[in-house]
């Protein structure tokens, strides 16, 4: 199966970023460190925009320019804020018929070491989905694996904290293939937030007995707060 094509997903407004995610959207900081890497991987990138999308846009211009980068840039916005499923969803009609495709979270900083490790899981042919997951000391940030005999048997987004299932959690980069959209579409929205929630969506899939292939990557680096974009960026 090809793979040719990465959606990134840059439209949130970082409210735990402070100051420094009211003047500037979060996103952009990482973009100028992860379009380098993703230049090696993929000829397409669909980036969700939405808050402070001018940010974003100035920061792929100047990262392209500066790095000679080939990779090709679309752009979606997602008008309403209303979760990551739903912003996967945008991308329907633009994912290329038989091919797989690669999500990523816009707050994570990425390694080549883990995408060079995906892609020879891929020469295997493996069904689609596939996702990282990752060992943190505060699982209740994230969307949390249930495990049972070393497989997932469901997910949990955002428990309370102190009752989470374990310390292994989705963590930030996934492989769909086109059936991902009918999953997002049968997904009911969170009742709270009125958003569709990626983890909801893969819950989905597993309770309806299908595989979701798991992959772990090791001490993943989310920015999610201020202090995280003063020590990467110095600023």
């Amino acid at each position: 199966m090809q793979l040719k094509q990465v959606i990134i997903l840059a439209a949130g407004k970082g409210k735990r970023f402070g100051k420094t995610g009211q003047k500037r959207q979060k996103c952009s900081f990482l973009l100028q460190k992860n379009l380098p890497l993703l230049d090696k991987f993929f000829e397409e990138a669909i980036i969700i925009i939405g808050y402070q999308s001018s940010d974003v846009k100035k920061a792929v211009k100047e990262t392209k320019e500066k790095y000679s980068l080939n990779i090709k840039i679309n752009y979606l916005k997602q008008e309403e804020l209303l979760g990551q499923g739903h912003a996967v969803y945008l991308t329907k009609d633009n994912i290329e018929d038989g091919c797989a495709f690669c999500v990523v979270n816009g707050d994570l900083l990425l390694k080549g070491g883990d995408f060079e490790n995906f892609k020879k899981i891929f020469q295997d042919d493996i069904e689609m989905p596939l996702i990282s997951v990752s060992r943190v000391d505060d699982p209740w940030n994230y969307g949390v694996a249930i495990l049972h005999n070393n497989q997932i048997k469901g997910i949990i987004e955002k428990p309370k904290k102190g009752t989470e299932p374990s310390n292994l959690v989705i963590s930030g980069i996934y492989f769909f293939d086109k059936k991902i959209f009918k999953n997002i579409e049968e997904t009911k929205r969170n009742q709270k937030t009125n958003e569709i929630m990626l983890a909801d969506t893969l819950d989905l899939i597993i309770k309806q007995n299908k595989k979701v292939n798991i992959f772990e990557i090791d001490k993943p680096k989310h920015l999610t707060t201020e202090k995280d974009l003063e020590e990467i960026f110095k600023i």
